[in-house]
């Protein structure tokens, strides 16, 4: 699967939601006893790139200085809009963490251009950008196990089914153990992740594409 060519504008299908959701009944019944009750669905994790630049903006104009302030400003309020309006003159070229922030705004508006951005900052920064694939968290109030739909068949390329299913298993690792961000893989989460299905074939093909895995943490 190559990442560029996914859109993440397109809606994943309702059939492909249900797969999900009984694919993770299966890991839940399998590996936890059905003791994780989280609905999964697709959806865009939120930590897919970097926060608020830091460095490397020394050289830039007073303008560009106010407009990098702004634009910052305009993340932290959500208003991804001006936000992307602001930062996109930071992408390819200027500050690092601008650019990389730029490419993070274009990913929560689910804008179908980011890849190729992405691309793009890779190649005048020097290293990769990584997607994460799933996560916890909080949407409308309510508790997911999100995947992110580049991974799907009918709104990304699509992934071999055996990454969904360790992507299930490594999140649900997360809800049962009851990990911390500032501990998020113990050495309690790695001997449970280890016994996920299919594991290393699937570190493997999400790390060729692109994607943060486990093994990217030095803990």
């Amino acid at each position: 699967m190559a990442v560029a060519r996914s859109n993440v504008l397109r809606q994943v299908s309702p059939d492909e939601q249900l797969n999900l959701e009984r694919l993770a009944d299966k890991v839940n019944r399998s590996y936890f006893g059905n003791s994780i009750n989280i609905r999964p669905r697709w959806g865009i994790p939120s930590a897919c790139e970097s926060p608020e630049p830091k460095t490397e903006i020394n050289h830039l104009s007073p303008q560009e200085l106010k407009d990098l302030q702004a634009g910052v400003e305009a993340y932290h309020k959500k208003d991804l809009q001006q936000a992307k309006t602001l930062l996109e003159q930071f992408s390819p070229n200027g500050p690092r963490d601008a650019a990389l922030l730029y490419v993070r705004v274009l990913t929560l508006l689910k804008d179908p251009t980011w890849p190729d951005v992405a691309k793009s900052v890779n190649r005048v920064c020097d290293d990769t950008i990584y997607v994460a694939p799933g996560s916890i968290e909080m949407v409308s109030g309510e508790e997911s196990l999100l995947v992110h739909p580049i991974l799907s068949r009918s709104a990304g390329n699509g992934a071999p089914i055996f990454v969904i299913r360790y992507i299930i298993h490594h999140e649900m690792v997360h809800k049962f153990l009851g990990t911390s961000s500032t501990d998020p893989h113990p050495e309690a989460f790695r001997r449970l992740d280890a016994c996920a299905r299919d594991r290393s074939r699937a570190l493997q093909w999400l790390r060729k594409n692109h994607f943060t895995t486990i093994e990217d943490s030095s803990r």
